[in-house]
């Protein structure tokens, strides 16, 4: 009929029945049915774990907004700034709660008398 009209003159009925492939170079390795069903699993699982991903992403970037908004940078500075001030400025206890003795620091520092009597002697 006129799938025999179409033909190429010289081609057999074999020739004809099969459709045309590519040409890719693994036509002799068939691909298995566990092959298939491991590729299909894949492309699910790609599938669902690009919209994981989004929707961790959004998650994670509204986390560092909030807490740019609530962390409140310039205060914390300020606490830190006065903390260390007040700890470098000398913490002084109370005298009656220690039992250290008060001691005024002279202005003027105290000259050494061990080595001055040797050398006023001679």
């Amino acid at each position: 009929g006129p799938a025999m009209a179409a033909a190429a003159p010289g081609a057999s009925v074999g020739d004809q029945a099969k459709p045309p492939t590519p040409q890719t170079g693994d036509e002799d390795v068939p691909i298995t049915r566990l092959q298939m069903l491991e590729y299909l699993n894949a492309r699910a699982w790609w599938g669902s774990a690009s919209k994981s991903l989004c929707f961790t992403c959004v998650l994670w970037i509204w986390f560092v907004v909030l807490m740019y908004m609530r962390a409140n940078i310039a205060a914390s500075f300020k606490v830190h700034h006065a903390l260390t001030h007040f700890v470098e400025a000398g913490i002084i206890a109370y005298p009656t709660s220690s039992e250290a003795s008060v001691s005024v620091k002279n202005p003027l520092p105290v000259s050494c008398r061990c080595s001055c009597r040797s050398h006023d002697s001679g």
